[in-house]
């Protein structure tokens, strides 16, 4: 058996601080990225940290140079003993989670309220043009509340409803609808003998029980009429699930069971693998097998962790089916 392993010399830093071990993970599924870094406490410039404040951090190996991310300190533990200083923190969504927000918003669909709400906490913003119109139906308008909420809970509302997830890359942050990927990362597998693998560890599992249709019920006491959106959520399965949600007119209703076979969608494939540290990789992307035979296929992202220090620099991906649906009533 040959499969690739070890790990080519690489640097990292935080704020320009070498880093002596440390992770970053990447998120695409609707949570903060976060990272910690211990740093020697004796090296010069480190006790600037303890003031907490931004940070990033930037890799730079064989494979390439690059930040891995931007943002803010969370917690500063020093060990006086050890001699070192260990930091931890979020990107730059976790502002989004601190700030609160009321206010209401007619006829406006939600990739545009997540656009705005963005920019209140200071975050420049990618959005894909989701068209319809968030929040309950009021007479003949749309309308969307928030009352002394998180952005960041807001927009998880918003985005169960358009199908969508969200993630922040290079300090913009991105909301698009599930399957909507940033590049591709391709690892290759040859079965051999001997294997050879772009990966030291490629695991892959298949929930037969996914699939199946999903059905969206709602009466409308406006309308006075029961309104059912239905929608194909692809795999093997053959469920039926059956969601009640109020006051929804025909449109909406067809968009909730739309999202929510998407989300079942995803959960037929899961990745797990582990490659050579690669700071090009990012959350957004697209993960593809080739090889494989029975996994061959572009699979979407959830998370990336990567890990540096004395024993070099690897990355986790986990990534799981493309988010789709079928058509439906």
């Amino acid at each position: 058996m040959a499969i690739n392993t070890g790990v080519a010399p690489h640097t990292a830093f935080i704020n320009g601080i070498p880093i002596e071990h440390g992770s970053v993970t990447q998120n695409c599924n609707k949570k903060s990225s976060t990272f910690s870094a211990a740093v020697p406490k004796n090296y010069p410039g480190a006790e600037s940290l303890l003031g907490g404040g931004s940070a990033s951090i930037f890799v730079s190996c064989v494979a390439g140079a690059g930040e891995l991310i931007s943002g803010m300190l969370d917690t500063v533990d020093i060990d006086f003993i050890g001699t070192y200083i260990r930091v931890t923190g979020r990107d730059l969504s976790g502002q989004l989670h601190q700030t609160k927000i009321s206010q209401k918003w007619q006829n406006v669909p939600g990739s545009q309220i997540v656009q705005q709400v963005v920019g209140m906490a200071g975050l420049g913003a990618s959005t894909n043009s989701i068209g319809l119109m968030a929040g309950k139906k009021v007479q003949q308008d749309f309308v969307k509340l928030a009352d002394n909420i998180p952005i960041s809970y807001l927009i998880n509302e918003l985005a169960e409803f358009d199908g969508a997830k969200w993630w922040v890359n290079n300090g913009i942050f991105n909301y698009a609808t599930l399957g909507t990927i940033q590049g591709v990362y391709t690892i290759n597998y040859d079965p051999g003998p001997p294997i050879v693998s772009d990966a030291t560890r490629l695991n892959v599992r298949h929930n037969v029980q996914i699939g199946g249709s999903v059905n969206v019920k709602s009466w409308n006491p406006r309308d006075k009429k029961t309104y059912t959106g239905t929608s194909n959520a692809s795999g093997p399965g053959k469920g039926n699930s059956t969601y009640h949600v109020p006051n929804l007119d025909q449109a909406h209703a067809q968009q909730h069971a739309k999202a929510r076979s998407a989300e079942m969608s995803r959960h037929e494939w899961n990745v797990v693998a582990t490659v050579v540290g690669d700071p090009s990789i990012n959350a957004g992307m697209g993960l593809q097998l080739v090889g494989t035979g029975v996994a061959d296929n572009i699979y979407e992202i959830d998370n990336i962790v990567h890990e540096f220090g004395m024993s070099g620099y690897t990355i986790s991906i986990t990534a799981k089916s493309m988010g789709s649906s079928g058509g439906g009533g």
